[in-house]
């Protein structure tokens, strides 16, 4: 049973009737306010003048870069941030690689119907593939659109970008990453 007197600031609580004094809490610390407005604004040097302090340093924004200085479009990163993945598949085929290569320079009797020239051949051949899949730079046709040179993925891999004219990889290795707009041809639409 919980009852509250309002004259005398009691609370009877309890089956057995306690009675407990309900006076408001007292604290020496002053109330804490959250904001921008709660920061000092001056502090006190140490010739005891005050001085004012400078303004809060805005947080700088990382932005993500292709292997040719070009920043990712936010709608690319997704994408761009799979780089991670690819390299892991890559690095487990050849772990598998190497371990056929080593049976077969001990002669392992183990791997005796296992046609190593062979094998290690097409292994070669998926790790080319796979690494051939890791993103190396935003579409420079598109810009990150979509286009038929990079698929409608809006990022190029590195054999993709080794196969363009001359001419657009020369600009684009003058320009660099200064991020000054390019003459780029318009982008092919992709079929639908």
């Amino acid at each position: 049973m919980k009852l509250a007197s309002a004259q005398s600031n009691q609370i009877e609580t309890g089956a057995h009737g306690q009675t407990i004094d309900a006076q408001p809490c007292q604290t020496d610390t002053p109330p804490v306010s959250s904001g921008v407005d709660s920061l000092p604004s001056e502090r006190q040097g140490t010739d005891g003048k005050p001085r004012s302090l400078p303004p809060p340093r805005k947080p700088s924004i990382q932005h993500e870069k292709d292997k040719l200085g070009n920043i990712i479009p936010p709608n690319l990163l997704e994408i761009w941030g799979g780089r991670d993945s690819v390299k892991e598949a890559s690095s487990a085929v050849r772990g598998v690689r190497l371990a056929i290569k080593k049976a077969q320079d001990k002669h392992d009797q183990t791997w005796a119907g296992l046609n190593f020239s062979n094998a290690l051949m097409h292994l070669d051949n998926v790790i080319a593939q796979v690494r051939g899949a890791i993103p190396h730079c935003v579409c420079l046709y598109c810009q990150g659109i979509g286009c038929r040179a990079c698929r409608g993925v809006g990022i190029m891999t590195e054999f993709q970008y080794s196969n363009l004219p001359r001419e657009m990889k020369e600009s684009t290795e003058r320009q660099g990453s200064d991020g000054k707009t390019r003459s780029l041809p318009p982008p092919r639409p992709l079929r639908k």
